[in-house]
């Protein structure tokens, strides 16, 4: 090994790349973020310009689930006075959420709801549980969130007793997404870590390949080595603060050591700019400040004036037209009904055809799957559970050291994109694992 092979690498994100145009320049508002912590809240209030972010304050409010909720609730009104709270964001325990990045490469964003909803059932383990979910969108695919519904339930019925206005319930990976992105993408690869409780460390980090990674660990050393091996990073890597990486304004009397509460914050107080994942659907969200009617009520004034214009400058010439127009419809109709009829049914039979010969290529395809694994997995480690599907393989077995499986079955021309379905479990001088990786198609 190479001395500057033996060097740590440091996973910052020094420098942003350059502005995303409007957005930065259109970033204006005040926002109030609340995460949830073990026995306490931690309230930020923000506000933000295209100068970047600043906190305003900032306020823990300890013990709120043995107190009256008209007690703690004087506190956060207290914190956010002079301010209009009409759409708080709350951050969800990160240990009560299941957080999934699912790549989509090859679906739009129209279709991505319609793709996940169809995956949910292998994304969370909570079997015939009633959940609840929600998705942002991010490069290649989705940050999807997923609780228990009687969760979600709780906490909505404890705001609304403390009344407080709650417009979104959200998971750490999202906001952290979003708020990075506000003032220019963050400069990749980097690891951030911040200390949620005594004894418990977050995680989040993003490659060249746009990979995401969050998790929460039990140690700083734990997070990092998992850290590593999902965004395929070298494991001697340093990682950062995550309170380094957020976009925001160096003055006196704005230190913030909860970066999450105050990535949520900053998405808050821009609503239209970002769009973090929300649990809530829209009909039981409180409404956002009023000053975002103004941009909505100048459209509609336009739009109310260019048909007033439209109509007394040609009524004459638009009904003329959309009489030809009818014609010409009938007219084609039939003829059109009749391709519309064949095509289908080209469709129809093209999918019948590639059924078949996908079920005939299949088997060889397995078989060939198995033999890759049996030469890829090093003794002694080994499987105690195959599952061949046609895109992916999920692998259940022992190891010794699991975190280097990853690059071992992704050097294999038959798999890509490995990546732990669930976390790396100790038992006795082994490590339990489970990973799914895609196939490569030929």
């Amino acid at each position: 090994m190479t001395a500057a092979e033996a060097a740590p690498v440091v996973a910052t994100a020094e420098g942003r790349e350059k502005r995303s145009g409007w957005r930065a320049y259109a970033a204006f508002g005040t926002g109030v973020a609340i995460e949830i912590l073990g026995d306490s809240l931690e309230v930020a209030l923000v506000r933000v310009r295209p100068g970047g972010p600043e906190l305003l304050r900032r306020k823990t409010i300890g013990r709120y689930h043995e107190r009256p909720a008209a007690e703690w609730s004087n506190e956060f009104r207290e914190c956010v006075k002079g301010h209009d709270p009409s759409g708080v964001t709350v951050l969800l325990p990160r240990r009560d959420l299941i957080v999934r990045h699912v790549l989509l490469p090859s679906v739009s964003r129209r279709e991505m709801a319609a793709a996940l909803a169809l995956r949910l059932r292998a994304l969370h383990p909570f079997g015939d549980d009633d959940v609840a979910w929600c998705w942002a969108a991010v490069e290649g695919g989705a940050l999807v969130g997923i609780t228990r519904q009687s969760l979600l339930g709780k906490y909505e019925s404890l705001f609304a007793e403390a009344g407080i206005p709650v417009a979104s319930f959200t998971c750490s990976a999202s906001v952290l997404h979003s708020a990075l992105r506000l003032f220019g993408r963050p400069a990749r690869p980097f690891l951030g870590i911040t200390e949620t409780t005594p004894g418990v460390v977050e995680a989040y980090g993003e490659n060249a390949q746009s990979v995401i990674f969050t998790g929460e660990f039990s140690s700083a050393a734990r997070a990092v080595s998992v850290g590593a091996a999902e965004l395929r990073l070298p494991s001697n890597l340093d990682p950062c603060d995550l309170m380094s990486v957020l976009p925001r304004q160096d003055r006196e009397g704005s230190v913030m050591s909860r970066p999450v509460v105050y990535a949520a914050a900053i998405g808050a107080a821009c609503p239209l700019l970002v769009r973090p994942a929300n649990f809530l659907p829209p009909e039981r969200r409180a409404g956002q400040s009023r000053i975002w009617l103004i941009p909505t009520g100048i459209l509609v004034l336009l739009l109310v004036l260019a048909t007033i214009a439209i109509f007394a400058v040609g009524p004459y010439r638009q009904r003329r037209y959309i009489q030809a127009l009818a014609q010409e419809i009938s007219r084609v109709q039939p003829v059109a009904q009749k391709s519309t009829a064949l095509d289908g049914r080209i469709v129809h039979e093209r999918e019948q055809i590639q059924t078949l010969d996908s079920f005939r290529g299949r088997s060889h395809e397995d078989f060939e799957v198995l033999n890759e694994l049996t030469r890829l997995l090093p003794p002694p480690t080994w499987a105690s559970v195959v599952e061949v599907y046609p895109d992916y393989v999920v692998i259940s077995g022992e190891a010794e050291q699991a975190a280097p499986l990853l690059k071992i079955i992704d050097s294999s021309p038959l798999f890509h994109n490995s990546e732990f379905t669930n976390s790396v479990v100790r038992a006795g001088s082994n490590e339990l694992f489970r990973i799914k990786t895609y196939r490569r198609r030929k």
